[in-house]
């Protein structure tokens, strides 16, 4: 007997991670559009593959961006939590002085 793996025309598999709010987006927009799972990423990646070479370039121009973004809020965030344990393990607020 043949492998069944061999005989299908998609073999490969892919598993990726979603929270609770991604997760039930996406089950609301499988019950809207009545489509399966696999019928539905297939559709949006056959849609993003069809974007023009302009349309890839700003959407790849827009990811830099919120990667930027997202590099200065952790780096933010790594501050203040700085801040929090040093408040927090001495007791008092920091002065504007000791902030520079």
């Amino acid at each position: 007997m043949k492998n069944k793996e061999a005989n299908r025309r998609r073999n490969k598999s892919v598993t990726f991670r979603m929270n609770e709010v991604e997760y039930k987006a996406f089950t609301d927009k499988l019950k809207e559009t009545g489509l399966t799972q696999q019928a539905f990423l297939m559709n949006a990646v056959q849609q993003t593959v069809n974007l023009s070479e302009d349309g890839l370039r700003e959407m790849k121009d827009l990811n830099l961006g919120y990667a930027d973004l997202l590099r200065q809020i952790k780096g933010m965030a790594n501050n203040i939590n700085q801040l929090a344990r040093w408040a927090n393990t001495t007791g008092v607020l920091p002065t504007e002085w000791q902030l520079y």
